[in-house]
């Protein structure tokens, strides 16, 4: 291994910075950067790598989709780009900081206690996903030292992989979408929501040394701080700005977990101090909720631990159907669903055990989880390629459908036995009749004070003889006395007797929140109450910093709960304490004539998170009867806090609490029963409005739903018909060479084609490029400028040129700047005549890259002009010869055509019929002089003399349409080549005496 390092590391500063990182690697606790690739991964890959220093603080692992049946020479292109070694992974290998990792083409790559095992593929799924493989044993062998980055890629291979990385609390990196020339892997990665960072290659390798670098992270330095009191101090801030800005308390959870997770945010943000992070997480809202983001561990799959589910699907199932009674509904609830992997599991196992049995029990599953963005993400059930490896490919044709190229979606049968919800087990009250509670890997993220709180919990929730099922790392603790093993190496427990006072006891906290039994847990050794109270006394102080701005007369803060936090100006009548058991719930203290009002308006204000406010209301008793406003409104930054305020209306005010009657001691039995009356129409009003605002959120929710399952048919029809996508290494790339290789044909036959086209046309063409040098000309191009292969590349205005075109290059450049286009007839120097048309060239994505210029020979063109020209120059002459000799004729003289009209009159016949030209040429000779030749004799004669092939020539003899005599006529005919008749000459004679 050493001479195969050496032999691959490349000279010093060939790397991009030729700098050396700003700490020198650790061995014992370096971080491992897994990149996976597909498509268009190897120019990614050189761009980033060519960033790298010579030295590195981490070592790199890069997993691409190879073609199994080629050797790879990733290895020898990357080697060219960095000065850092790169090695191919040989199997049992050693990883080391300050080298890059290859993944050789055909095996599986995984990585187990620091070192490599390549393995044969497994047929896993449809889709072999080497990436979601590698980043999967990256995550659990490394934990929060992985770093995973996806780059260009089809397909969606490492969405799942990327989970598994940020939930062991390492760092997700993605390219950026734009720069990537596939962005299916990117943006697959982007979809599971636990992206750190998205950046372009060449800021990645700056991120990756600062990150490695800083001092919180894979050197124990916060376990390290010599000051822990203050260290515990700056935490428990933290996570108290956390509670207030999201409503969910950390304090519970273990200590080493919220530290890393805490560490993780600080060098993400390049904060080695920790009191400088708890003053950077009080200014910023955002970033508290990226700690409780961090902070909750979303790591799941489906049918996670297959021993489990093995057990589940034999034993477990089996029992839960036997203790049902045909028609009853099995329930079940996940806790810490995540984003719905294991609930749809579950839901899988349980059909196909309902089918399987022939029973027909109704299932419903409740699925819970503490963030909302990740419950949102359960409900749409829709996943990517990776699930493959995970689930049967039976139960993927069954139970799933395909989602376009993002991978698959939950059918709609499974997904409607499942209600999703979000849900605090920590805080909230749990489900309760459940026959299934599956818990896994929760419960390892408390502390064993909080464990102590949830564990009872889940007792409670079941039905007699219930199962619980935790994770592998967990257990039940203290309590075997609520839960019996089934299997122990399962972690599958039974529920044991009924609900115990001990287990009511232990569950009791959960109206309250009990936060000052989790803030021990946070505590340092030697910590006095006094210091704890005024840990107690700040998070107070928040609140009201919060409220203070809301206040305007008396009233109370309290939680979601109805629990009292703090009290300002006089609060009685409208509360107060009665006999009995103290209590600080704010209903309960109410004043009766107003406690139903006050409860329905506060689960208003929680619903909607709008302030609600309460006009009119009569505060009614014995010698009290008062109109009062209440306004119910949310604290502004401190989730699940409410201010609420005790007004007298305006009409009232100044008006003294009405005592008894006049006369009388105290209010008679009649008007005790009125008011009371009117209390509980007040009662009655609000529960009719609160019944209306359920119908209309119900009404609302139903619309939705139907929304949603419309939407749901038109995405399943158009799943139908759209074409499977393959996303396997070896198909995707056997394909891309395919089309590689299909594209080299139709290259080279579009060669071929342009080369027998050039060589076979008569057609001059040039092609120039934007600097309007020769790219390729057709051999006539030669008769118009000296051309040979050589001059290739060299302007076309160096090259001698035979044509008489003074401003041809003037043209050339005015089309490529001006986009004219431009054409010319002009002369070489052999008397050959070219039609030159000049075009700008446009390429295949519409944009102008040089010009292209034709040369037409139109030489026999220009004769047949010339000839042409000639002609009709002989025909006028010829035309003005025969009329000069009309025009000397004694005789009047017509030309007629075919049809009668008059095409010529020599001058002897307008002067002896006295009529002028204009009046003659072009007119029938019928309509001539209004009509004077409209003789039908001559007519006749004359459609006789064109119709009659033998006669050609004839005499005739009219009266003069005058009458000053006769007219004789001599009319010849002149015929085509053909015999068809096409002109009629008259002569006109006067007879004598005329």
């Amino acid at each position: 291994m050493p001479k195969r390092q050496e032999k691959l590391a490349r000279p010093k500063g060939r790397g991009a910075s030729g700098k050396s990182s700003e700490t020198p690697p650790r061995i014992d606790r370096f971080p491992v950067v897994g990149i996976g690739a597909s498509a268009g991964g190897i120019h990614a890959l050189e761009n980033l790598l060519k960033t790298l220093p010579p030295q590195i603080p981490f070592a790199m692992v890069i997993v691409q989709h190879l073609d199994p049946k080629r050797e790879s020479l990733v290895s020898k292109i990357l080697a060219r780009t960095t000065s850092v070694p790169i090695l191919e992974i040989e199997d049992g290998g050693k990883i080391e900081p300050g080298r890059i990792y290859v993944k050789p083409p055909g095996k599986d790559l995984t990585l187990r206690k620091g070192r490599f095992n390549l393995r044969e593929p497994k047929e896993a799924g449809p889709i072999p996903l080497p990436i979601d493989l590698f980043f999967r044993s990256l995550a659990e062998d490394m934990g929060d030292r992985s770093i995973g980055i996806i780059l260009s890629g089809a397909g969606s291979d490492g969405s799942q992989g990327v989970k598994e990385i940020h939930g062991a609390g390492g760092l997700v990196i993605v390219q950026e979408e734009q720069q990537a020339e596939y962005r299916a892997m990117p943006r697959s990665a982007l979809d599971t929501g636990v992206v750190d960072m998205m950046l372009p290659l060449e800021k990645m390798s700056e991120q990756l040394i600062r990150y490695a670098a800083h001092p919180a992270l894979f050197r124990d330095q916060m376990e390290e701080e010599p000051d822990r009191e203050t260290q515990r101090g700056q935490l428990r801030k933290i996570l108290r700005t956390v509670h207030v800005r999201t409503g969910h308390d950390f304090s519970g959870y273990k200590q080493s977990t919220t530290r890393r997770r805490i560490a993780r945010r600080m060098a993400l943000h390049r904060i080695e101090s920790l009191s400088q992070y708890a003053d950077f997480v009080d200014r910023s809202p955002d970033e508290a909720r990226e700690i409780f983001k961090d902070l909750i561990v979303n790591v799941t799959s489906f049918f996670r631990d297959p021993k489990v589910f093995e057990k589940l699907e034999k034993d477990v199932i089996p029992r839960i159907l036997k203790s049902k009674e045909e028609g009853s509904i099995i329930r079940i609830w996940v806790p810490g669903c995540s984003t719905g992997e294991e609930a749809y599991s579950l839901a899988m196992l349980f059909q196909e055990a309902l089918e399987g049995a022939g029973a027909y029990n109704n299932l419903k599953i409740f699925a819970t989880d503490i963030n909302p963005d990740i419950i949102e993400r359960a409900r749409t059930g829709v996943f990517s390629h990776g699930i493959g490896a995970d689930v049967k490919p039976e139960r993927l044709g069954r139970f799933f459908e395909r989602h376009g190229e993002i991978g698959y979606r939950i059918k709609n049968a499974v997904r409607s036995l499942i209600v999703f919800s979000v849900h605090d087990i920590t805080r909230d009250a749990p489900l309760t009749h459940m026959d299934l509670v599956s818990c896994r890997n929760v419960l390892i993220y408390m502390s064993s004070a909080l464990q102590k709180k949830t564990i009872p919990a889940f007792h409670f929730s079941l039905n007699p003889g219930g199962i619980l099922l935790l994770g592998t790392s967990e257990g039940i603790g203290d309590y075997q006395d609520l839960f019996k093993a089934v299997e122990g190496g399962c972690k599958i427990f039974c529920k044991e007797g009924g609900a115990s006072r001990d287990a009511w006891d232990r569950i009791g906290s959960f109206s309250t929140g009990a936060r000052g039994s989790l803030d021990g847990g946070w505590k340092a050794q030697g910590e006095s109450e006094e210091e704890e109270e005024k840990g107690a006394d700040w998070f107070l102080s928040v609140l009201l910093e919060g409220a203070i701005s809301q206040l305007e007369t008396r009233g109370v803060i309290v939680d979601e709960e109805g629990d009292l936090k703090y009290l300002f100006g006089e609060i009685h009548p409208f509360l107060s304490l009665t006999a009995g058991s103290p209590t600080f719930n704010v209903i309960r203290l109410a004043h009766e004539s107003i406690r139903h009002r006050l409860d329905s308006g506060l689960r208003e204000a929680r619903r909607t998170g709008a302030p609600v406010r309460m006009a009119g209301m009569n505060l009614l008793g014995p010698g009290l009867f008062q109109k009062s406003d209440i306004r119910i409104a949310p604290i502004v930054g401190a989730r699940g806090y409410f201010l609420v305020t005790f007004d007298s209306s305006p009409s009232e005010e100044g008006r003294p609490a009405e005592t008894s009657p006049p006369g009388t001691a105290g209010l008679s039995r009649e008007e005790t029963l009125e008011r009371e009356l009117i209390a509980a129409r007040e009662r009655l009003q609000a529960t009719i409005e609160q019944y209306e605002s359920t119908s209309e959120e119900l009404k609302s929710s139903n619309e939705e739903l139907q929304a949603n399952n419309e939407e749901l048919q038109s995405t399943n029809e158009q799943l139908e018909s759209s074409k499977e996508e393959l996303q396997s290494m070896n198909e995707e790339m056997e394909t891309v060479n395919q089309e590689l290789q299909r594209k080299n044909r139709d290259l080279t036959e579009a060669e071929d084609d342009a080369k027998n086209l050039f060589a076979a046309t008569d057609e001059g063409i040039i092609f120039l490029d934007r600097e309007l040098k020769v790219k390729r000309f057709t051999p006539a191009a030669t008769r118009m400028f000296n051309l040979i292969d050589q001059d290739v590349g060299r302007p076309l205005a160096d090259i001698a040129t035979s044509l008489f075109y003074d401003r041809f290059h003037e043209d050339v450049r005015d089309v490529l700047e001006n986009l004219n286009r431009k054409e010319a007839e002009v002369k070489n120097r052999d008397d050959r005549w070219f039609s030159i048309r000049m075009l700008p060239y446009k390429s295949s994505s519409n944009v102008i890259d040089g010009v292209v210029i034709t040369f037409t020979d139109v030489t026999r063109l220009k004769k047949a002009e010339l000839e042409a020209k000639e002609a009709e120059l002989e025909a006028k002459e010829a035309k003005l010869a025969a009329e000069a000799i009309l025009n000397t004729t004694q005789q009047p003289f017509l030309v007629l055509d075919h049809g009668l009209h008059v095409r010529s009159a020599n001058r002897a016949f307008f002067e002896a019929f006295h009529v002028k030209q204009g009046d003659t040429l072009g007119q029938s000779i019928l309509e001539m002089q209004s009509g004077r030749w409209r003789l039908s004799a001559l007519k006749g004669d004359l459609d006789k003399l064109l119709s009659e092939k033998s006669a050609t020539r004839q005499e005739y003899e009219y009266q003069d349409p005058s009458g000053e005599g006769r007219i004789r006529m001599t009319a010849c005919r002149v015929d085509r080549e053909d015999g068809r008749p096409i002109q009629i000459l008259l002569t006109f004679y006067r007879t004598p005496g005329l």
